[in-house]
């Protein structure tokens, strides 16, 4: 059975001063919405270091100017973060020279298939699915992240997924997402060929109105 990680909101993470960063795109999400970015650091520090090593590789598809590439690359030998705009990750290549950390790499690549080259122990994928709005066109994206995982790696999906058991369809131009109900989105990954470790709610930030939440995900690829 997987387990449903539940973070305890009214304490700290654990070893929280053992994260060196110290950079803008973490306070940002800090004080826009604490309780789920503490969620979500509390899942990255329970669930997801543990199973790094310092020989592992890590990829980061749609990294923004998120803090997550500079957590993990002190627990692994190198990430390579891509995102759509040298805008978006200018922040977290500051924030990596300005820390010292020398093993984050960052790239304007498109996120969608093809996928640029490389091989990993793990794979994050930030806030992607939900513009996959065709199941078939959200398969062929999963299926083109999983040429790029090792045998036995692990997936990581963060996203907004939809609060009740409907999709939730937002059309706004030049945008079009889907946000799928947890299960769906966790079935349609089980189904191409992993297994669920570990999931949790991370809440809805600011968007309290709204008909959907974060989550995340960590899946295994089976052999």
């Amino acid at each position: 059975m997987p387990l449903i990680a539940t973070p305890n909101l009214n304490q700290p993470p654990p070893d929280y001063a053992e994260f060196k960063w110290v950079c803008r795109a973490a306070y940002q999400d800090w004080y826009r919405q604490a309780d789920q970015f503490h969620a979500e650091l509390w899942f990255i520090h329970q669930m997801l270091i543990p199973i790094l090593t310092s020989t592992d590789t890590v990829v980061d598809y749609g990294c923004g100017n998120r803090w997550l590439p500079l957590v993990l690359a002190n627990h692994c030998k190198r990430v390579q973060g891509y995102a759509l705009s040298e805008k978006l990750i200018l922040p977290s290549l500051q924030d990596a020279y300005a820390l010292g950390i020398q093993n984050v790499h960052f790239h304007v690549a498109s996120i969608k298939p093809p996928l640029p080259e490389g091989r990993y122990s793990l794979a994050c994928c930030i806030g992607t699915t939900r513009y996959y709005c065709d199941e078939d066109d959200l398969s062929g994206y999963i299926e083109a992240v999983t040429q790029h995982i090792n045998p036995s790696g692990y997936l990581l999906i963060r996203d907004m997924l939809a609060v009740g058991e409907e999709p939730v369809t937002i059309n706004r131009a030049p945008l079009q997402a889907v946000f799928r109900p947890s299960s769906q989105l966790r079935n349609r990954i089980e189904g191409l060929g992993y297994t669920l470790l570990a999931e949790s709610s991370l809440g809805q930030g600011m968007a309290k109105e709204t008909p959907y939440s974060s989550h995340i995900f960590l899946f295994q690829k089976r052999d």
